[in-house]
């Protein structure tokens, strides 16, 4: 059964695809007791400034990095490549499983970061609510702590343990 557009963010099945990748991260903090070094907290940080610096960057000179900091983290990687999958598999989410404005604006960024989020069907284009959810949790200060108090995520990871054990 297909999920009616209008009420989820249809995720591109293309494993290039930042959303996939950030919103997995993001995710894999939150579900596990993962213990970052400050040089990962580092490039964690990094690479989501640059990004917003340089969206157009992502494949050459953000991507390839923090995928790298991630596999050399055994614990997260475990994690990261089990959500990733899972997102990549079911191609969709929800809306309502993702926090919304008010949730977010506990979030303190040390940075205000934000790309325009389009009024139009998540499949007609990409949308930034992925990109900027997970800019805001990670420029929050003790951003590790942040992220296990967004809620929103702990449905989202349940949903997908239902969704992949349902099939």
């Amino acid at each position: 059964m297909s999920p009616n557009t209008a009420l989820c963010v249809t995720f591109q099945m293309n494993t290039q695809n930042s959303d996939n990748i950030l919103l997995a991260l993001l995710l894999a903090l939150k579900a596990s007791e993962i213990s970052l070094s400050a040089t990962e907290t580092s490039d964690i940080l990094k690479a989501t400034k640059e990004l917003d610096l340089q969206p157009l960057a992502w494949d050459e000179d953000i991507k390839p990095p923090l995928l790298k900091m991630i596999q050399a983290n055994d614990a997260l990687d475990k994690h990261f490549q089990l959500i990733k999958s899972q997102i990549e598999n079911l191609g969709y989410i929800p809306r309502n499983l993702l926090p919304t404005e008010i949730e977010l604006s506990e979030l303190k960024p040390t940075e205000l970061v934000s790309r325009a989020v389009p009024d139009i069907s998540g499949s007609d284009l990409k949308s930034n609510e992925i990109t900027n959810m997970v800019m805001r949790a990670i420029l929050t200060p003790n951003s590790s702590e942040a992220i296990k108090k967004i809620n929103k995520l702990d449905e989202l990871l349940q949903f997908f343990s239902q969704q992949i054990a349902g099939k």
